[in-house]
């Protein structure tokens, strides 16, 4: 589903981005319990410093599975998910996120996510920074 987000970073250099995804999902792969989800976006950015527009492709590979501990019948889920970033502007991969969590049953459409994220990202004079993050949200099925 195509998305459009607009993204401040500081005067003169906003960005408006457009979202593609393509996945594939399969649950308990081979008997085992686990599940596996591939995502793979494409933003186009339209930088406001920069004349062109650029690509960003962005796969995603996550994997779950079920604890032994349920909540109103619905078990408590484990995850790791591994996210590269590919920018066609500088033609490397500037940006890698690796993370792990829970997702938590809260009732039948909603759980509560909560995990940490390493994100690495690629500076100017091509070496590597990282920050640590703990994510939080709440996620609806319907």
């Amino acid at each position: 589903m195509p998305v459009w987000q607009h993204v401040d970073y500081e005067p003169g250099a906003n960005e408006e981005r457009y979202h593609f995804d393509l996945g594939y999902a399969r649950k308990n792969i081979f008997d085992s319990g686990w599940s596996f989800k591939f995502q793979c976006r494409m933003d186009l950015r339209d930088l406001e410093d920069k004349d062109d527009i650029s690509e960003r492709f962005r796969p995603k590979i996550s994997f779950s599975h079920p604890l032994p501990i349920n909540i109103s019948g619905r078990p408590i889920k484990m995850y790791f998910s591994n996210e590269f970033n590919y920018d066609s502007v500088v033609d490397k991969f500037n940006r890698h996120r690796f993370g792990a969590g829970f997702n938590i049953p809260l009732n039948s459409v909603m759980t509560w996510e909560i995990g940490y994220q390493i994100e690495t990202n690629r500076l100017k004079n091509n070496s590597w920074d990282s920050d640590s993050m703990l994510m939080t949200g709440f996620n609806f099925r319907f």
